[in-house]
């Protein structure tokens, strides 16, 4: 199993590629968590940003696909795509194959 976590502008830009990752089987899951504060340096600034976050359970085989689409999807020039292999239950790490195939 696979953790992604990816900054979006706002949650509803997070909900919209959230669905549509789920429903095209690049995700089993995306938790979008709302109004965060960032704060970063970006082209040599410091930036203070309110975000979102989506956290995506996926498949390690479906990352390269997962991070194409989010980068289509999304907002940013750069948007962050950081990702975690992670270990995880039986039952999760089935639900994950049962679903994504």
């Amino acid at each position: 199993m696979m953790i992604g976590y990816v900054t979006v502008s706002d949650l509803e830009g997070g909900e919209r590629i959230a669905k549509v990752l789920v429903t095209e089987k690049l995700a089993v899951c995306v938790n979008v968590i709302p109004s965060i504060s960032s704060t970063y340096r970006f082209k040599g600034k410091i930036e203070k940003e309110s975000e979102s976050i989506m956290v995506i359970k996926t498949d390690e085989t479906l990352k390269q696909r997962l991070t194409v689409r989010i980068k289509e999807l999304h907002s940013y020039d750069v948007p962050e795509i950081l990702y975690w292999k992670v270990d995880a239950s039986l039952e999760i790490n089935q639900w994950l194959t049962d679903e994504l195939s």
